[in-house]
């Protein structure tokens, strides 16, 4: 999809939220409402015949059935710990949201064998992944080689490594077309054609998701030859893992209109709804099919997350025996094509109770988790049990919202707190309640969610969450929050008082900055000052990327002396510069201060002489008098009344003191560009 705009849009959305406690009250769960209660038994239990599961995920040949205690037999429970079921009075007691009857906890994972492949996504911890000797490039992630390779007669050919924290890598192995090449390559142990691939896509540039990109990534793009689907396109390296996978290869060609400068351009397979799709109506052959619903797909607006929409902009759906409100939008990229489809409903405009504005409850982050989770691994009942806890508690917004209960870290860390919903959500279905205590107020307290994505550290947290859950080790989480909840944004250039620096007399750190690219380090141990609160006024200087590198660079020579040498140029530069600049701007702002002050003046004393020149001309006394004007030197003659003499020398004035500072704005600007050179 393309986009005109001069810059990328940003990566979270705006926030826009009213208190909505009528809206939290409405939620009922499937057994308070008016369905008949065959249709709630239809969705809490899972249709199965012998031990069938609700959902079949397409990738994992031994899925997780979602099982109640009473159905539990022998042939049910597996012979392994891929999944835990707790009795019903465990359920209960542990419970957040009224009418669940168990709770069924994921399988868990480690570093050397994690809870599940990650694909299409990326992870940044350090865990185990295996390769082919000769195909390095076919990186395989533990799980998806305990899965589907280990045991067989090609296993030998694989070595491992564990890779660093924080370096990306995301699992080869279910790419389709890779999946194509690996069955032939397996059976004929020719892997020739595999190593081919992999070696030629890991030239291509990755494709950028939903948010897009300019021209100046360089992006090949493919679009359909037939023009069928206006404005779709496809990057190169969707196109190599998708479309090349599937029957209508031929159906695409290089896309000939040129992407502007300005132009931002979204790959479309980047939507899961559309990949799916891809997937589908490629297995049956049905080109006409995949473009209609790409099509109508690509028309949609986008959903604002976390922001009140107009009732009749869109159309509305819930799930059949819960209230619950999704737009059309997140129900199509969240149910089309998948076994899930059949447990939602549209929700008439009319039946939404008369408001004007609705929100789409899918568009929370923790139920977008929940969601994948119950996709790709717990079936649709764990989606539902976590749509029930949202709906049976105010919703979690960035504004402070009043809850008796609030959940904190059994170990209490100060002003780190958790909504129910997120707890319900993201803590005790993933069978972490232990690590957290419950806070009871009275009345009351109102608080911010420490999970909710825009506050600060909240995506930091949730992204430890994710590895936390896939290496079973709730540790990490702890860590993670003890170490950054009442850490203070970087000060950069400002100096502050009363903060925690490192470092020695010639640079200092702040704790922000040594927490994200110095902890560790071989050359930390040769720091004068380590977590030190200074009372004067200090700012740090890490901050900037070229710093950092240079730190980085300083590391890797054990080169501490030079990197001291380098400070003390920048703190030289910092003096002759920024102070100057400063200044600069001060006495800007005084003169603009001044500039409105008289422009005021002048135009009151300008109203003052319209309202009294009509008067001033009158003759009372029947006699010929002669007519008086007004003037002075430097604002001119002919003023009908001496306010409009004033008047018009006040603004004069003012024009004066804006062309005063124009060279000093010229200067400042000549200084920022020095600073930044070695900022």
């Amino acid at each position: 999809m393309q986009h005109e705009s001069p810059s990328l849009p940003p990566q979270t959305p705006p926030l826009n939220l009213v208190p909505q406690s009528q809206y939290a009250a409405s939620f009922k769960p499937a057994s308070e409402t008016n369905s008949a209660s065959s249709s709630s038994a239809e969705l809490l239990t899972p249709r199965r015949e012998g031990a069938t599961p609700v959902h079949q995920n397409e990738r994992d040949p031994q899925p997780y059935a979602v099982i109640y205690p009473s159905q539990v037999t022998d042939t049910d429970t597996p012979s392994s710990s891929r999944s835990t079921i707790l009795s019903e009075e465990t359920a209960n007691a542990n419970s957040a949201s009224p009418g669940k009857r168990y709770v069924t906890l994921s399988p868990k994972g480690s570093r050397n064998i994690i809870r599940d492949c990650p694909y299409p996504d990326e992870i940044k911890f350090s865990t185990k992944w295996h390769y082919l000797r000769n195909v390095p490039k076919f990186q395989v992630c533990s799980y998806c080689f305990t899965q589907h390779i280990e045991g067989t007669d090609v296993a030998v050919s694989f070595d491992s490594e564990m890779s660093l924290q924080g370096e990306a890598r995301n699992c080869k192995f279910q790419i389709p077309r890779v999946q194509q090449l690996w069955t032939t390559s397996k059976r004929s142990k020719d892997f020739e054609a595999l190593k081919a691939l992999l070696e030629h896509r890991a030239g291509v540039l990755p494709c950028y998701g939903e948010s897009g990109t300019t021209s100046a990534a360089g992006v090949k793009w493919f679009s359909p030859i037939s023009g069928d689907i206006p404005g779709f396109v496809v990057c190169e390296a969707c196109y190599e893992d998708y479309i090349l996978a599937s029957t209508f290869v031929n159906q695409f060609e290089v896309y000939k209109e040129k992407q502007t400068s300005n132009a931002i351009w979204a790959c479309d397979l980047s939507l899961r709804s559309i990949e799916r799709a891809l997937k589908h109506c490629s297995e049956e052959n049905d080109w006409r099919k995949f473009t209609s619903f790409a099509s109508k797909r690509l028309k949609l607006p986008k959903c604002v997350s976390y922001e009140w929409l107009p009732t009749e902009s869109v159309k509305w759906y819930q799930p059949k025996s819960l209230d619950y409100i999704l737009c059309e939008t997140c129900y199509i990229d969240s149910t089309a094509f998948s076994p899930f489809d059949k447990y939602f409903e549209p929700r008439p405009n009319e039946l939404l109770k008369g408001r004007k504005d609705w929100l789409c409850l899918q568009g929370w982050i923790t139920m977008k988790l929940a969601w994948e989770e119950a996709y790709q691994r717990r079936g649709y009942n764990h989606w539902f049990e976590q749509a029930q806890i949202m709906g049976s508690n105010l919703l979690c917004t960035a504004s402070p919202v009043n809850h008796e209960k609030w959940f904190v870290l059994a170990n209490h860390v100060q002003n780190f707190q958790i909504c129910p919903s997120c707890y319900g959500v993201l803590i005790m279905s993933y069978g972490y309640a232990p690590y957290f205590k419950e806070q009871n107020h009275p009345g009351g307290a109102e608080k911010i969610c420490s999970f909710f994505p825009t506050v600060r550290h909240a995506n930091r947290f949730l992204e430890k969450l994710s590895e936390v859950i896939f290496v079973n080790d709730f540790s990490l989480l702890q860590n993670e929050i003890e170490t950054w909840t009442n850490v203070h944004p970087c000060p950069r250039s400002e100096g502050v008082v009363g903060r925690t620096f490192y470092g020695s007399d010639d640079f200092l750190i702040c704790k922000e900055c040594y927490e994200n690219a110095v902890k560790g380090t071989v050359l930390e141990s040769q720091f004068t000052y380590s977590n030190t609160i200074f009372t004067k006024a200090n700012k740090c200087d890490l901050y900037s990327p070229r710093m950092r590198a240079l730190w980085a660079e300083a590391c890797t020579k054990n080169d501490y002396d030079g990197f001291i040498l380098i400070c003390r140029q920048r703190q030289e530069i910092y003096l002759q510069t920024i102070p100057v600049i400063k200044a600069i701007l001060t006495q800007q702002r005084i003169r603009l201060s001044r500039q409105k002050m008289l422009n005021a003046s002048s135009n009151f004393y300008n109203f003052l002489n319209s309202t009294t020149a009509p008067s001033s001309q009158i003759n009372y006394t029947g006699y010929s008098q002669p007519t008086y004007s007004y003037g002075a030197a430097g604002v001119g003659y002919g003023f009908e009344t001496q306010f409009g003499v004033e008047g018009a020398r006040l603004g004069q004035q003012a024009s004066n003191l804006a062309f005063e500072g124009g060279g000093d704005i010229a200067r400042a600007k000549y200084l920022e560009e020095v600073w930044k050179a070695v900022e």
